[in-house]
């Protein structure tokens, strides 16, 4: 969870935790604007690449060293065209044609 903290100078300080962190960076780029709603700068762009590109290699690294598989999940939309690409050609399943 993220943490609220005041600096000697009397600032507040929110500290995120890795997770929020790679949230916020995701969401920063896709937006191309900070969270206070100022833009990104290039540099600012490259370090949260940077950070969001070492904690998928870091996962990785992970999953391999433990024998896990990916985590990810992917989204398929079932189109006219992967209807059947679990069970091979729609022929096949009506004895040849496309007809009863």
């Amino acid at each position: 969870m993220a943490t609220l903290i005041e600096t000697k100078n009397g600032k507040k300080v929110v500290l995120l935790n890795p997770a929020e962190r790679g949230k916020r960076y995701s969401r920063e780029l896709a937006n191309g604007r900070k969270h206070d709603g100022t833009p990104l700068t290039d540099t600012e762009a490259a370090f949260r690449m940077g950070v969001l590109n070492e904690r998928k290699t870091q996962a990785k690294i992970y999953n391999k060293k433990n024998g896990l598989k990916s985590k990810a999940k992917k989204n398929k939309k079932v189109t006219a065209a992967n209807r059947y690409a679990d069970r091979g050609r729609p022929q096949d399943d009506h004895g040849g044609g496309w007809y009863y």
